[in-house]
């Protein structure tokens, strides 16, 4: 197949519950699959957990942000400085040369903060990762042929939300 797909997520198990069927599926047919996460790592258990799931779904191995998720008093993924963020995913960008990258919708699937955050961050790190003047001590030039949003019907976070989230 020859593909190079990677997705960005806010938080370690994101990518088997947003995008676990396409990386599995596009593994199985030989392209070659990544995963960029944006906040988890400060716990040994999550990272642990990220590099099962990536090994099953044929993903190789973590790529991780560093951020800190919402629950922690590390520096987090969200109040991070926008420019630093966009650059670290740049370089990711760089480094991988994607042909799709794949993250959440602007409502970050169901609304949550970090999902629209790193929505927010991936859209700007495509864009700049095909410049030139842009991130230049993150490598050479890239731009991915095309972005993809994972999306969920309002109808189905609509009729879930009460479900998953007891409110």
């Amino acid at each position: 197949m020859g593909l190079r797909l990677l997705c960005v997520h806010a938080h370690p198990d994101d990518e088997a519950i947003w995008t676990g069927g396409t990386l599995a599926r596009y593994a199985d047919e030989g392209a070659t699959t990544a995963v960029v996460t944006c906040t988890g790592a400060d716990t040994p258990h999550r990272v642990e957990e990220l590099e099962r799931s990536l090994e099953i779904l044929g993903a190789g191995k973590p790529r991780l942000l560093d951020y800190a998720g919402s629950a922690s008093g590390a520096p987090r993924f969200r109040e991070a400085p926008f420019d630093e963020a966009v650059g670290r995913i740049v370089e990711h960008i760089r480094g991988f040369r994607p042909d799709v990258v794949l993250t959440y919708d602007g409502y970050g699937a169901y609304g949550h903060p970090e999902h629209v955050h790193a929505h927010r961050v991936t859209v700007a790190a495509v864009e700049a990762a095909g410049y030139d003047q842009l991130y230049r001590e993150a490598g050479t030039a890239w731009r991915p042929r095309a972005l993809y949003l994972a999306t969920v019907p309002r109808s189905v976070v609509l009729a879930q939300w009460r479900a998953v989230f007891g409110t």
